[in-house]
């Protein structure tokens, strides 16, 4: 009679090859879910963005897309967008939610990464006219991670007419270029 089973040799051997793999494939899982992560947190923006433009056309009235923490109906200070922020109807042009301004979206705080504004005029808001122009404020979004690895930073480029498009990889180093054609940098 024949015992079936493996060896303690055979069992070490597998157990070698399991961790040589896993040593090559943790770090690019790792490198992929921070892709991925990035990814979602920019795509959160330009959905908002869309959202804000859509608002001001469809109700023919300026709409603000700006930093906000829950639950909180002022605007948030000029670089807090990864701490939430909403898309409102502002009907009395104060650039401020009163409680008769609709409330079109409330984006959440961001687990990780932070968001910053640039555009022109400086504005620590983004503001649709009721033709979905922007009030002259091209500029764009740039989300950096917590490591501010420039492979995972995103940006979201906006033009006056309030149309938005990813910042691309055209050199393909890995690292997303703005639109004058600049690496992305973070920290």
């Amino acid at each position: 009679m024949r015992i079936a089973g493996i060896s303690l040799f055979d069992l070490l051997v597998s157990l070698v090859i399991a961790s040589v793999l896993a040593a090559f494939a943790i770090p690019e899982f790792q490198h992929l879910a921070a892709s991925q992560r990035s990814s979602a947190a920019i795509n959160r923006f330009a959905g908002a963005v869309a959202l804000a433009r859509s608002a001001a056309i469809t109700y023919r009235e300026n709409v603000i897309f700006c930093p906000a923490e829950a639950q909180s109906s002022q605007c948030g200070r000029h670089n807090s967008w990864h701490q939430g922020a909403m898309v409102f109807a502002d009907r009395d042009g104060d650039r401020q939610r009163d409680a008769t301004e609709p409330l079109y979206a409330r984006l959440p705080r961001l687990d990780h990464g932070t968001v910053r504004w640039r555009s022109f005029r400086n504005r620590s808001f983004l503001q649709f006219r009721g033709t979905g122009l922007t009030r002259w404020q091209n500029g764009n979004f740039l989300y950096c991670p917590d490591n501010n690895d420039p492979r995972h930073a995103r940006m979201l480029i906006l033009n006056y007419a309030g149309r938005a498009r990813s910042a691309p990889d055209t050199d393909g180093d890995g690292i997303r270029e703005d639109a004058a054609g600049r690496a992305l940098r973070c920290g």
